[in-house]
């Protein structure tokens, strides 16, 4: 078990080593086509995101951590749990992204200063949905202790997401829109693909009784959860909502640079 342990860590610490080195790579060829204003936009939608993933499924993700393991030899039950939460994550993101379209004038103007920025709510929207089924599979893979797997679908996400970036915001120039299509269809690549392993896990079964109990442990996490989310990123809503996009962008691109030292 500690060699395993050990094992997997590094496979982990390698997964992180690649994907945060390709993001440091690229970010100067991203600084170079896109604007100040664009790239700081881009910043704030991405820790919006982070702060709704903690609150739209009351942290369910955590009970799946924590009751699976409890049904080592009861399959059935570990699918039950498995699909119950993946629905209800499914209902709510869905919820928000037809809340954000419906609304996507209005939280233009609010989170961006400008209703005509509707169509990047809409597109951001979406790419949280993406995300999210994403980080739900792979957390799926973890419980079984599939390091491998994680790892791979970990570089294929980076590599997708690279690609497909590259692609939207150097050839077709679509600057903020181009970086979040990027984002959009390289997580989605990278979910489809993770879904082929998890697969078995997801059934059309959804049981009441298993949600009340999922969220009778996560709902009191999600304080503790959106508190290490905000002491990490408050200070990028604060800087948008007092300085402006481009002076958050100077600074994400400074906490980028600094940020080399945790590889």
């Amino acid at each position: 078990m500690l060699k395993k342990f050990f094992k997997d860590s590094f496979l982990y610490s390698l997964a992180t080593l690649f994907t945060k080195g390709l993001g440091f790579i690229l970010l100067p060829i991203y600084t170079r086509v896109i604007s100040k204003a664009e790239y700081g936009l881009f910043d704030y939608l991405t820790t919006v995101g982070l702060i709704l993933g903690v609150v739209v499924t009351f942290e369910i993700t955590q009970a799946v951590f924590r009751l699976i393991p409890d049904y080592k030899d009861n399959l059935y039950k570990k699918i039950q749990l498995a699909s119950t939460g993946f629905w209800f994550s499914v209902l709510m993101y869905s919820t928000l992204t037809i809340l954000s379209v419906a609304f996507s004038s209005e939280l233009a103007h609010i989170l961006l200063d400008n209703h005509l920025h509707s169509e990047l709510i809409v597109i951001t929207s979406i790419l949280f949905f993406s995300n999210a089924l994403l980080y739900y599979f792979t957390i799926l893979m973890r419980v079984q202790l599939l390091a491998k797997k994680v790892v791979v679908i970990s570089l294929f996400n980076a590599i997708f997401v690279a690609l497909f970036s590259l692609l939207f915001v150097v050839y077709y120039e679509l600057g903020i829109k181009g970086l979040l299509l990027g984002q959009l269809l390289g997580g989605a690549g990278a979910a489809l693909l993770a879904y082929v392993f998890v697969n078995t896990w997801i059934r059309f079964s959804f049981c009441f009784s298993t949600l009340k109990k999922m969220l009778i442990f996560s709902i009191p996490l999600i304080f503790s959860s959106l508190g290490v989310v905000l002491s990490m990123f408050v200070d990028r809503v604060m800087l948008k909502e007092f300085l402006g996009a481009e002076q958050l962008a100077s600074y994400a691109v400074a906490i980028k640079i600094a940020s080399i030292v945790t590889l």
